[in-house]
């Protein structure tokens, strides 16, 4: 299953994306599908909005046997050491830039009941956060007739990084005022 996690509210998606999106300034975009009317979508994703896409991936969690001296396993244990912090419900912790906050603990292991060794793989589902800070320019909302709506997220072009660089370059004036400044605090 796919979400998009937006103010760590999780939605499920449907999300495409396109590296040079001929119908946006070939800006590299994503188009997110979810069910919703255009005000719902319209309020989620504005300029600016930090979201991320949430997997759910089969992790192998099949266990350690510990065994004694004869070989009769006494318990197994379970890695269950998170990818990411979590908070008290489960949830993936969020640094200011929507990113999620790499676990940094001491590996976790469950004791479990022994269990005949089957040879069987065993996995559970994770849920795995891929931030989409980039993404932040709201493209259009389409509407569509089955209840959903599909919105565009796009990066900023190089021309516009360019433009907001120029947009803050110290002008001329400022420059010759800091040197004056300087000289006569000498």
């Amino acid at each position: 299953m796919i979400y998009v996690n937006v103010n760590n509210t999780l939605y499920p998606a449907e999300i495409h994306g396109q590296v040079h999106d001929r119908e946006w300034d070939n800006r590299e975009s994503k188009a997110i599908t979810m069910s919703g009317d255009y005000a719902t979508v319209d309020a989620l994703f504005q300029n600016g909005t930090k979201w991320s896409i949430v997997m759910e991936e089969n992790i192998d969690v099949t266990p350690v046997y510990q065994t004694d001296e004869e070989g009769n396993i006494l318990y197994t244990q379970i890695d269950v050491t998170p990818q990411y912090n979590t908070d008290e419900n489960g949830e993936v912790l969020l640094d200011d830039e929507g990113n999620p906050i790499p676990y940094d603990g001491e590996p976790i292991y469950e004791n479990g009941d022994p269990i005949p060794y089957t040879g069987e793989r065993l996995y559970k589902t994770e849920r795995v956060n891929y931030p989409n800070s980039e993404f932040t320019i709201r493209g259009d909302i389409t509407v569509h007739t089955n209840g959903n709506c599909t919105v565009k997220m796009g990066k900023l072009t190089a021309t516009e990084i360019l433009q907001a660089q120029l947009a803050n370059a110290v002008t001329e004036e400022e420059l010759a005022a800091a040197y004056e400044e300087g000289v006569n605090s000498l």
